[in-house]
């Protein structure tokens, strides 16, 4: 039975160098008998000796917890990884989400802006316009009315270009 000895102390040895701490049976059988392993049995592992036409068995008990134990860490950190690229993802989306509606504001403010500064612009060059092309500098209550008009234009225009430049002045000193 020394075939026997040398490959149980073989395969404890080899469990030892890969730091395997399992609990086995080593069954010896004949290579034409099958009925001691068909018992409920969860791992196994064979070895036939060609010389002799013995089989060896290794057979694994509590596999199954075992196998969780070894898994569960690995399971754990997968399963924190997991989280941690939901969360990053789910900030991205937040991020992404918060610039859109910054954009669309800041694109309502130009469009509503632009509108403002061209109102004043268009009326100022309408009243310089009727001044010139209409003869109407000859007429001096209507030149008053067109130069007031004017002159409150400019003066509105010159109000929203303060306005924005107060605006500006405030953004820089909130990201200061």
């Amino acid at each position: 039975n020394i075939v026997f000895q040398d490959l149980a102390d073989k395969f404890a040895d080899n469990l030892k160098k890969a730091n395997i701490v399992i609990d086995y049976n080593i069954l010896k059988t004949s290579s034409r008998d099958t009925s001691a392993l068909n018992r409920n049995i969860v791992a196994s592992a064979s070895y036939l000796d060609i010389v002799s036409g013995d089989k060896y068995d290794v057979v694994v008990n509590s596999f199954k917890n075992n196998l969780i134990w070894k898994i569960i860490p690995e399971t754990l950190f997968a399963l924190l990884v997991f989280g941690m690229i939901w969360l990053a993802f789910y900030m991205l989306q937040k991020s992404m989400l918060k610039e859109n509606r910054l954009m669309e504001a800041k694109n309502d403010f130009m469009q509503n802006m632009t509108h403002e500064l061209k109102t004043p612009i268009a009326t100022a060059s309408v009243a310089l316009e009727a001044l010139t092309d209409f003869n109407a500098i000859n007429d001096a209550g209507k030149r008053d009315e067109y130069l007031q008009m004017s002159k409150v234009e400019l003066k509105r225009l010159s109000y929203i270009v303060d306005k924005v430049l107060s605006l500006q002045t405030m953004d820089k000193e909130i990201i200061n």
